[in-house]
Protein backbone atom coordinates (compact mmCIF):
# COMPACT_ATOMS: atom_id res chain seq x y z
CA UNK A 1 0.00 0.00 0.00
CA UNK A 2 1.35 3.43 -0.90
CA UNK A 3 2.04 5.99 1.84
CA UNK A 4 -0.64 8.31 0.38
CA UNK A 5 -3.26 5.56 0.77
CA UNK A 6 -2.22 4.95 4.38
CA UNK A 7 -2.56 8.66 5.15
CA UNK A 8 -6.05 8.75 3.60
CA UNK A 9 -7.11 5.73 5.66
CA UNK A 10 -5.81 7.40 8.84
CA UNK A 11 -7.75 10.59 8.08
CA UNK A 12 -10.93 8.60 7.37
CA UNK A 13 -10.51 6.66 10.60
CA UNK A 14 -10.10 9.88 12.59
CA UNK A 15 -13.19 11.40 10.91
CA UNK A 16 -15.32 8.37 11.75
CA UNK A 17 -14.15 8.50 15.38
CA UNK A 18 -15.00 12.21 15.61
CA UNK A 19 -18.52 11.54 14.26
CA UNK A 20 -19.12 9.09 17.11
CA UNK A 21 -18.10 11.63 19.77
CA UNK A 22 -20.87 13.45 21.66
CA UNK A 23 -21.21 17.17 21.19
CA UNK A 24 -21.21 17.65 24.98
CA UNK A 25 -20.56 15.51 28.05
CA UNK A 26 -23.71 13.94 29.48
CA UNK A 27 -24.54 13.54 33.16
CA UNK A 28 -26.81 10.68 34.29
CA UNK A 29 -29.61 11.97 36.50
CA UNK A 30 -32.82 9.95 36.60
CA UNK A 31 -34.86 12.86 37.98
CA UNK A 32 -38.62 13.34 37.53
CA UNK A 33 -39.71 16.14 35.19
CA UNK A 34 -42.88 17.30 33.49
CA UNK A 35 -43.05 17.95 29.76
CA UNK A 36 -45.51 20.18 27.97
CA UNK A 37 -45.89 19.51 24.24
CA UNK A 38 -46.27 22.58 22.02
CA UNK A 39 -48.43 23.37 20.25
CA UNK A 40 -50.91 21.58 22.42
CA UNK A 41 -54.28 21.97 24.09
CA UNK A 42 -53.72 24.24 27.09
CA UNK A 43 -51.10 23.43 29.69
CA UNK A 44 -51.26 19.63 29.86
CA UNK A 45 -48.25 18.30 31.73
CA UNK A 46 -46.97 14.80 31.22
CA UNK A 47 -44.88 12.94 33.81
CA UNK A 48 -41.47 12.01 32.46
CA UNK A 49 -38.02 11.10 33.68
CA UNK A 50 -34.80 12.85 32.68
CA UNK A 51 -32.36 10.02 32.07
CA UNK A 52 -29.35 12.17 31.28
CA UNK A 53 -28.55 15.76 30.42
CA UNK A 54 -25.83 17.91 28.88
CA UNK A 55 -25.74 21.66 28.49
CA UNK A 56 -27.05 21.17 24.92
CA UNK A 57 -29.92 18.74 25.51
CA UNK A 58 -31.42 15.81 27.34
CA UNK A 59 -32.71 12.26 27.02
CA UNK A 60 -36.19 11.71 28.45
CA UNK A 61 -38.37 8.69 29.14
CA UNK A 62 -42.10 9.33 28.82
CA UNK A 63 -45.37 7.48 28.18
CA UNK A 64 -46.74 10.17 25.86
CA UNK A 65 -46.19 10.09 22.09
CA UNK A 66 -43.90 12.87 20.91
CA UNK A 67 -42.61 13.24 17.36
CA UNK A 68 -39.29 14.55 16.06
CA UNK A 69 -39.58 18.25 15.28
CA UNK A 70 -42.08 18.98 18.06
CA UNK A 71 -41.28 21.60 20.67
CA UNK A 72 -41.42 20.62 24.33
CA UNK A 73 -41.13 22.58 27.55
CA UNK A 74 -39.36 20.68 30.33
CA UNK A 75 -39.92 21.53 34.00
CA UNK A 76 -38.37 19.82 37.02
CA UNK A 77 -41.08 18.03 39.04
CA UNK A 78 -39.91 19.89 42.17
CA UNK A 79 -39.45 23.26 40.53
CA UNK A 80 -38.57 25.38 43.56
CA UNK A 81 -36.10 27.37 41.44
CA UNK A 82 -38.85 28.31 38.97
CA UNK A 83 -37.14 27.50 35.68
CA UNK A 84 -38.11 25.60 32.56
CA UNK A 85 -36.26 24.68 29.37
CA UNK A 86 -37.63 24.70 25.84
CA UNK A 87 -36.29 22.43 23.16
CA UNK A 88 -36.93 20.50 19.98
CA UNK A 89 -37.35 16.73 19.85
CA UNK A 90 -34.60 15.44 17.55
CA UNK A 91 -35.14 11.68 17.86
CA UNK A 92 -37.49 9.15 19.43
CA UNK A 93 -37.18 5.44 20.17
CA UNK A 94 -40.37 4.02 21.66
CA UNK A 95 -40.73 5.75 25.04
CA UNK A 96 -37.33 7.52 24.97
CA UNK A 97 -36.67 10.81 23.21
CA UNK A 98 -33.79 13.17 22.65
CA UNK A 99 -34.29 16.92 22.99
CA UNK A 100 -31.96 19.73 21.92
CA UNK A 101 -32.37 22.82 24.13
CA UNK A 102 -33.08 26.13 22.36
CA UNK A 103 -30.89 27.87 24.96
CA UNK A 104 -28.01 25.91 26.54
CA UNK A 105 -28.25 25.32 30.30
CA UNK A 106 -25.68 24.25 32.89
CA UNK A 107 -26.28 20.62 33.81
CA UNK A 108 -26.31 21.40 37.55
CA UNK A 109 -29.56 23.38 37.07
CA UNK A 110 -31.42 20.09 36.81
CA UNK A 111 -30.05 18.48 39.95
CA UNK A 112 -30.64 21.72 41.87
CA UNK A 113 -34.11 22.17 40.45
CA UNK A 114 -35.20 18.61 41.08
CA UNK A 115 -33.97 18.11 44.63
CA UNK A 116 -34.50 20.50 47.55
Amino acid sequence: MESGSVEILEVLSMSIHQCDARRAERVSLGVPVFIFIQPGPGKVKHKSQMLDVSWLGTKLKTAVTVLPGQTVVIQPAQNHLGFVARGRVVWTNRSVLGVDFFNPLPTDCWSLGARP
